[in-house]
């Protein structure tokens, strides 16, 4: 239980002692997914399959909120509110959406609330971390910001061109002497930079945070312009398809403010 198990034991447990990249790394593929489980939700009128679909939704949620990974229960639920919203409109869905409600609520009276609430309250900490450099009681949510002031200072550094790519670990010992506010961190493994927006315009600069952007947004733009092509055409798998991958893509703005998305 937790009263046996010292925090340090907590806290490993929850990354996966860094094995496939932790809860979080998992939290992050359920997520992504779900788009792509709507779509064949979609596109097959057979109610074993939407059972299915239902299923896995009704498990993914659960299993997110049990990683308590913030970012991917934020985010699952900026995916999720206008999913359901748009299918409950239609009365075919409604029952499916009632019986993801039972699920989700049956599910959720076994999760820990007392330990999903207190993670849940380092999001206001955090946020007062990054805007100022007074300490704040919560100590993860005060390294991140740390660390994210320590990548404002490395960028100040060399704006235009980075540091070189895959360097915020050797900068990170440097420049974390120049930000107040906060303690030092000392220790024999280098810092990840927690963001690929943080890691690119460090490492690269400007120009290369603007060339990765720039692919982004062609990226984007194409699947858009795909989506209103097959529209237009009623073509409507395919339509969807490309739909349930725009999503996905989309998440990867958001995964990307607060992990390494590759």
């Amino acid at each position: 239980s937790r009263q046996h198990l010292p925090e340090e034991g907590i806290a490993s447990l929850r990354a996966g002692a860094d094995i496939a990249g932790g809860v979080n790394a998992t939290a992050y593929v359920l997520v992504v997914i779900i788009p792509i489980v709507f779509y064949l939700v979609q596109i097959d009128k057979s109610n074993i399959l939407r059972l299915l679909g239902m299923v896995y939704v009704a498990l993914a949620i659960g299993a997110v909120v049990l990683t308590f990974s913030r970012s991917s229960i934020l985010l699952m639920s900026v995916l999720l509110l206008p999913a359901f919203w748009k299918a409950i409109q239609k009365k075919s869905n409604r029952k499916w959406i009632f019986l993801l409600a039972i699920a989700a609520a049956f599910g959720i009276s076994f999760m820990p609330h007392d330990v999903l609430s207190e993670r849940l309250n380092t999001l206001g900490p955090s946020l007062q971390s990054f805007v100022s450099y007074e300490s704040v009681s919560t100590d993860d949510a005060e390294d991140r910001a740390f660390i994210y002031r320590v990548g404002l200072e490395i960028f100040q550094s060399s704006p235009l061109i980075g540091v070189g790519y895959n360097n915020f670990g050797h900068a990170f010992w440097e420049y974390q002497y120049y930000v107040p506010g906060a303690t030092q961190i000392v220790d024999t493994t280098f810092r990840s930079s927690h963001s690929s927006y943080l890691s690119f315009i460090t490492e690269l600069g400007l120009m290369g945070f603007l060339l990765w952007l720039m692919l982004l947004f062609v990226t984007l733009r194409l699947l858009i312009r795909a989506r209103s092509v097959f529209h237009k055409n009623h073509s409507t798998p395919p339509a969807l398809f490309i739909q349930a991958v725009t999503s996905s893509f989309l998440l990867q703005f958001g995964y990307a403010f607060v992990r390494l998305v590759h």
